[in-house]
């Protein structure tokens, strides 16, 4: 009998200790580029932040283009092949206010725009030299 207790009670702490969550945290799927509302975080290489969340929403069906730029709103056409992303000229919505500068310094941005990259949760746009210039990440 104590034998069997003994068995059963260590195949219990077994199952117990399988059950623990790991060490390694699971990888982020990558997000897709279409239809996911992409918040900025990082523009040339600076932490982004604004009253308003600056975002950009990609819609492939259509090749529109919506978002936010810290003050207004903005919407246009973009081309996209492989691993290329353009902006066609962006037109937007004339409120002024306190964040304008950071609003023209992210419009430029995006239309410096050459290519894009995906990673998990992060949306990375580059300029046609490759450097860095627009990071969003999803919620």
């Amino acid at each position: 009998m104590k034998i069997s207790l003994f068995i059963l009670s260590v195949s219990i702490g077994f199952v117990l200790l399988s059950c623990g969550s790991s060490n390694n945290p699971k990888p982020i799927l990558n997000i897709p580029f279409e239809n996911t509302k992409w918040i900025l975080y990082n523009l040339d290489g600076k932490e982004f932040t604004s009253e308003n969340r600056t975002y950009i929403v990609f819609n492939t069906i259509d090749s529109k283009v919506t978002g936010n730029a810290a003050c207004n709103n903005f919407f246009g056409k973009f081309k996209k092949n492989g691993s290329s992303l353009t902006f066609e000229p962006l037109a937007a919505t004339r409120i002024a206010c306190p964040e304008l500068e950071k609003e023209t310094a992210f419009m430029k941005a995006i239309q410096n725009t050459a290519s894009y990259k995906i990673s998990g949760n992060k949306l990375t746009l580059s300029d046609i030299n490759g450097n860095v210039i627009l990071v969003f990440k999803t919620l």
